[in-house]
């Protein structure tokens, strides 16, 4: 038998072996090669790696290409179903392989001699049809999924011996697309007709085990034995909780809610009863904000409970939301969270929908700042996730103007919301619904930047598409709040005369607090990590008001890029209000690549807006009264300082308490004074700006303190920190870590595991308390002011000379404050886990008698009450 690893090995040489003779125009021996690749991988890693996946698709690529329709179909139903269960339906290879198989569907029909698609079944029984036409309604591709889905719906509903599981699941399919498409009444019926179809399958199956409502819960518990495993139709609820979707989505928000909180209370019963999950061939819980469906098979029960349970609150959220019950939407989309990040990996897009619904809801709470830090990582897992061009990039983007917007940077808001417009305008229909709320937002942002008559066109188009698209009566809290932003423009303008003149938008203000010490940072973000992990550090020490950060500066070339990351980064940080400013080159190359963020910016060089460094430092030092009370610290060249010190000599002698610098220097007995040396790279770039910047200290007797590199060699930091940092569910973390790995493999030993806090170790000396804790820097006296060095080379006799007091106690306050600088960011996603928990018991608490009559209502009640007799 042939030893596992030379298996492995001969794979990839087996799949290019195939790809080659397929090029060829040899069917026959690239088939056989992708079968013995095929074969092996199954050995290795069993049937449904992924690799195994894309062997499959290969294999079906080949035999397309020979005519074999059906087998080819066969083989990219395996693909697709291995790609959907392990990378997601709205991966980009899962469409991949519905591409595929949409043109080997099309081939069968022409082969079947008639004009129609064939409705077309897999190994296991599942149509196609329904799961090409969710794939691409899962990627946004809402023309082509209602044509496959339409001639599958006819095609179902035609055939007499298609079962009532296969006719659910293609109304079900059809009805989210509906949704979707802004088409709610042609939803609600089908949602209507699916529930019916869902019940007649419930009352056939045995009702000692099936459970569809509360109250056969209740008998079904009673009834059956104690060792036989109780069940819950996921059916219905599925039918239930689409049906309420319909109607929040065309405004009947208190019908929607009380449906909801059926939903919900009923997979908390069953999660509290430890039932199983049946699923009756239907498509899973509706998604809530760009109308698409999940399927999250593969899993355990309990997990497949917890998602279904997490997609309930979700969707009870946005009914509090529409009812502006902030406080209640909030509570519902923290549960969400708490769920997913407990069952899902970090970068899943069911994640990023519960933190694009927690920002959402905050901001409406007038709670922008901690808003933000959730929306942008809502952004950049929906980047990673679906690319830039489907509708749910865009409703992260119109999250994450609200929350600009939220902290009056409205041009930043515009930015967002024209690329948000952008995406929507591409992907839905003219005047569909969805844009009536970007639209709203847009014409907000006029408002607040004085374009009254731009944001008047934008309520009145709100107020076109609502006409269209609703009925009279449907949806009135929307159109209320449209009718009245048109009033509030029109008395504006006719107030006026007619004419508003645009207002100038000021830089942005720099919050002032009353604790700690204020700092200005100047750094090179992006050139490794020790930027960003200082910042996070930044973030740590801000929270406990221990440091003010007043501004932070981005310099050496490419400098704009580097102050976009700087924004980007702080403002994941939950560190809103500090300005960002545009510091000089530095001596550094334009040609760079920067390490770190740049998922929200990049190729929109217009997204943010800044100041030169030398204006924001002037701004801040002037508005700051207190004479001699910033802190400067500076972790990359000392170009900027030199600048600013040369320009603006008084106010930096009377306003700069201390200069605090990452680079490398001695002590001159000959001078007797502090000069630089060239062996750090921040000092070798700009040596002479350098040299004058500590000359000009020392005559202006302005102290130093300088951190050398010897220090940071001398601080052990375990690489494995870079993965505990992944718990804090912070994009940074996985960002950060990512870019470590990658540096690694171009850096000497101490820059890959120690320079990385380099910067942190540095920001540490700003603080008072901690210098003199952790340091033991050597002090020289010169003009009767001592500056001190932290860090030189050991000595001759192997002395150590670092500067540290302790390294492990160090090592450990470090790593505490970064982690806390992550966790402390996203704290607003997480609440009050008590509250939440005690509001659940008090929903609980009613009667299933009682609940069921206040939940439905007159129509639907008796649309229930009717398919059951």
């Amino acid at each position: 038998m042939m030893p596992p690893f030379f298996c492995q090995r001969r794979i990839p040489e087996l799949i290019q072996k195939g790809q080659n003779a397929f090029v060829n125009g040899k069917v026959d021996d690239a088939l056989k090669y992708f079968n013995e690749a095929l074969k092996r991988e199954s050995r290795l890693h069993g049937d449904d790696s992924i690799l195994a996946a894309r062997i499959l698709h290969d294999i079906g690529l080949v035999l397309a290409s020979n005519g074999d329709s059906f087998a080819a179909m066969s083989s990219f139903e395996d693909a697709l179903q291995i790609r959907q269960d392990r990378l997601g339906p709205g991966s980009e290879e899962s469409a991949e392989t519905t591409a595929q198989m949409i043109k080997v569907l099309d081939e069968i029909r022409i082969q079947s001699g008639v004009g129609e698609r064939k409705f077309v079944k897999g190994n296991n029984g599942t149509l196609v049809d329904v799961d090409v036409g969710i794939n691409l309604l899962e990627w946004g591709e809402y023309d082509e999924a209602e044509r496959v889905l339409g001639e599958c719906l006819d095609s179902v509903t035609s055939n007499e011996q298609a079962t009532d599981a296969e006719i659910l699941k293609a109304q079900s399919a059809m009805a989210a697309l509906f949704r979707a498409q802004g088409k709610y009444e042609e939803a609600k019926d089908l949602y209507l007709e699916a529930m019916k179809v869902a019940r007649r399958i419930e009352i056939r199956t045995s009702l000692g085990k099936t459970i569809g409502t509360a109250a056969i819960v209740e008998e079904s518990i009673s009834s059956s034995s104690p060792d036989e495993p109780l069940e819950i139709d996921i059916s219905i609820i599925n039918s239930i909780a689409g049906y309420a979707e319909i109607l929040r989505k065309g405004g009947e928000l208190w019908q929607a809610q009380e449906l909801h909180k059926k939903v919900r209370n009923m997979l908390l019963s069953a999660k509290s009863k430890r039932l199983k999950i049946k699923r009756g061939n239907t498509i899973g819980i509706c998604k809530t904000d760009y109308g698409h469906e999940n399927e999250s098979g593969g899993v355990e029960e309990e997990t497949e409970i917890d998602l279904q349970l997490a997609i309930s609150h979700t969707q009870l959220g946005c009914t509090f939301f529409g009812l502006k019950k902030f406080n209640d939407a909030l509570l519902e989309h923290q549960a969400a969270l708490n769920i997913r990040l407990n069952c899902l990996e970090f970068t899943d897009d069911l994640i990023s929908e519960s933190f694009n619904y927690c920002a959402e809801t905050l901001c409406s709470m007038e709670n922008g700042c901690g808003a933000l830090p959730l929306s942008l990582h809502a952004v950049f897992v929906r980047k990673l996730e679906f690319g830039t061009h489907h509708p749910a990039f865009a409703h992260a983007l119109s999250v994450l103007s609200k929350c600009y917007q939220s902290m009056h940077r409205s041009l930043e808001a515009f930015e967002c919301m024209e690329w948000c417009l952008e995406i929507c305008e591409a992907c839905f229909p003219a005047n569909h619904a969805n844009l009536i709320p970007n639209v709203l937002t847009k014409g907000e942002i006029l408002r607040s930047l004085g374009y009254w008559e731009k944001a008047l066109e934008c309520y009145r188009k709100a107020e076109d598409i609502h006409t269209m698209n609703f009925k009279s009566g449907q949806n009135g809290f929307q159109l209320e709040e449209i009718q009245k932003k048109i009033t509030e423009a029109t008395t504006a303008l006719s107030n006026e005369g007619g004419t508003i003149i645009p207002k100038t938008q000021p830089y942005q203000q720099c919050k002032k607090k009353n604790g700690g010490v204020p700092v200005i940072i100047i750094t090179d973000i992006g050139r490794d990590i020790d930027g960003t992990i200082a910042l996070m550090e930044l973030a740590s020490l801000e929270r406990m008001c221990i440091l003010h950060p007043l501004g932070v500066i981005a310099t050496v070339a490419p400098e704009e890029e580097r102050a976009c990351l700087a924004r980007v980064t702080l403002d994941s940080l939950g560190l809103c209000d500090v300005p960002v400013g545009v510091g000089s080159d530095g001596g550094g190359s334009a040609e760079v690549e920067l390490n770190s963020l740049r998922f929200l910016y990049d190729g929109r060089k217009k997204f943010f807006r800044f100041e030169s460094g030398i204006d924001l430092m002037k701004r801040i030092l002037i508005e700051f009264d207190q004479p001699k009370s910033v802190k400067l610290i500076c972790l990359s060249t000392l170009k900027d300082v030199s600048n600013f010190m040369k320009q603006e000599s008084n106010l930096f002698c009377s306003k700069i308490r201390e200069l605090v610098i990452m680079g490398s220097v001695e002590y001159s007995e000959k001078q007797r004074r502090i000069i630089p040396v060239s062996g750090g790279y921040n000092t070798k770039l700009e040596f002479e700006a350098a040299s004058f910047v500590y000359r000009e200290c020392q005559e202006m007797k302005i102290p130093t303190i300088t951190v050398t590199r010897h220090a940071v060699i001398c601080c052990p930091f375990p690489p494995s920190f870079m993965t505990i940092l992944q718990d804090t569910h912070h994009l940074l973390a996985k960002e950060v870590r990512s870019v470590y790995v990658k540096l690694c493999d171009s850096c000497s030993k101490w820059e890959n595991s120690n320079s990385s806090i380099y910067g942190a170790l540095a920001l540490l000396h700003c603080v008072d308390a901690y210098r003199e804790t952790h340091f033991t820097p050597r002090c020289h006296l010169v003009n009767g002011i001592f500056h001190k060095v932290t860090g030189a080379p050991a000595a001759e006799d192997g002395s150590d000379r670092s500067g540290i007091a302790n390294k492990e106690n160090l090592r450990i306050e470090i790593q505490r404050m970064i982690q806390q600088g992550l966790s402390l960011s996203l704290t607003a996603a997480f609440g009050d886990t008590k509250r939440r928990k005690d509001s659940y018991k008090k929903s609980l608490a009613k009667s299933p008698e009682m609940e069921e009559k206040e939940l439905y209502g007159e129509a639907m009640y008796s649309v229930l009450a009717t398919t059951r007799r």
